[in-house]
């Protein structure tokens, strides 16, 4: 089934594939989430670990696309080179996103109009309310959760049975693991978004590092339960991470680990004002640099500009390979990846790499999920970026030695 979004950063129409789809690796485990900061023990048997030991502005922009009906895949030849024997439309992979969203007590500072929370609630309830947004799933939890403190808890001082203060900031991942709402699809879930903003306000630090646990704990489970679609986790705070022990570089590490598991799990990260380095967690989150609202009079339009932005790179720069036809079979070896900017009589070549960590940080490239039974073509970091900030299209030519980045 084809996806259709409507947009107005970019169109990437005529995508085109062929392969054989086996069944996805094992090659790398369920990654581990620790179930407690402050070293608890991990859960989950093999894969990666996330326990845990400058920016830029949003550009505006609504970052969705348009998918045109290409009218079905055809055999034939692509952008006129001969040794392209034959093309498949491809599958635009549907995207869920799970937003941990900051709810300290610096969420109550003035700006523009009124306070953080305020401004930037206005602007994530308009944009599960987004007609864009439809067909994608959506999920919110918040940091910092507030625990009870009582005798014996671990960070409580209560001389004489009296504990002060009363409350406290979780430091534990499995208490972030547990979403407020769970990830649903729009806009079936938005009227459950509202309430559950509604009933949460700022109070507390900014326990980052085990919101991430948590959030990466929950977020791959989901995954692992939902293979056809695509997960991604938001961070959205106005804080460096400081709380809990927490610090960018080990937030960069569970943002690391999510980026190099398999179901892989990006890090999409917007700060709001001054939050210190947050480019970090989302370099390790294999997003390129976080989004960054700066301008307090157009604080909202800029939060809600940069959702649109992350809606739009998660669902333009992972595709589904497709069934070939009777007699038909992929080699491997005869696949090449071309981005046409509009309006330009050809496109250029998308380098092929092993994998993530081959990614060139200026060519970019595109790699498989899965060398051995691709099910997606992924694109790198810095492809991704200029796909989704250019008008053009994809195309995935077969029949031609693969090409490689040069040496």
């Amino acid at each position: 089934m084809r996806a259709f979004l409507t947009g107005t950063a970019a169109t990437i129409a005529a995508l085109a594939l062929a392969a054989a789809c086996g069944g996805p690796s094992s090659d790398d485990g369920p990654a581990s989430f620790g179930g407690s900061s402050s070293g608890g023990s991990s859960s989950g048997s093999s894969g990666k670990s996330f326990g845990g030991s400058g920016a830029v502005s949003t550009g505006g922009g609504s970052g969705a696309f348009n998918f045109p009906d290409a009218g079905g895949g055809s055999a034939g030849s692509l952008s006129g080179d001969a040794c392209a024997a034959s093309s498949y439309e491809g599958e635009v992979i549907p995207v869920d996103m799970f937003i941990i969203f900051d709810q300290s007590g610096s969420m109550n500072d003035n700006i523009g109009s009124g306070t953080r929370w305020e401004v930037i609630k206005g602007a994530l309830i308009q944009f599960v309310n987004s007609a864009q947004s439809a067909g994608m799933g959506f999920g919110i939890g918040y940091f910092p959760i507030q625990i009870q403190c009582a005798a014996g808890v671990p960070g409580c001082n209560c001389p004489l049975g009296i504990c002060i203060p009363p409350t406290q900031s979780s430091c534990n991942a499995n208490d972030y693991a547990r979403p407020d709402v769970p990830i649903e699809l729009l806009p079936q879930v938005a009227p459950k978004i509202v309430t559950s903003l509604n009933g949460h306000g700022p109070n507390g630090g900014t326990p980052t590092w085990p919101a991430m646990q948590g959030a990466m704990q929950y977020a791959l489970q989901y995954a692992v339960q939902n293979v056809g679609r695509k997960t991604v986790v938001v961070l959205a705070t106005d804080g460096a991470p400081n709380d809990c022990n927490s610090n960018v570089g080990n937030v960069s590490q569970v943002a690391a680990a999510g980026f190099g598991n398999n179901p892989q799990l990006l890090t999409f990260v917007i700060g709001i004002g001054n939050t210190g380095n947050l480019n970090q967690i989302a370099q390790a989150g294999g997003t390129g640099q976080a989004l960054i609202v700066t301008d307090a009079a157009n604080s909202g339009q800029q939060f809600l500009d940069a959702m649109n932005k992350i809606r739009g790179q998660a669902l333009s720069c992972e595709f589904g390979i497709p069934t070939p036809k009777p007699g038909e079979k992929l080699n491997l070896s005869e696949v090449n990846v071309r981005f046409t900017p509009g309006g330009a009589p050809s496109g250029d070549i998308i380098y092929h790499v092993d994998n993530v960590g081959a990614c060139d940080p200026n060519l970019g490239g595109w790699y498989y999920d899965d060398p051995q039974n691709p099910q997606r073509i992924l694109l790198c970091p810095a492809s991704c970026s200029r796909v989704t900030s250019n008008a053009g299209r994809i195309d995935v030519e077969l029949g031609c030695k693969t090409e490689i980045i040069p040496h």
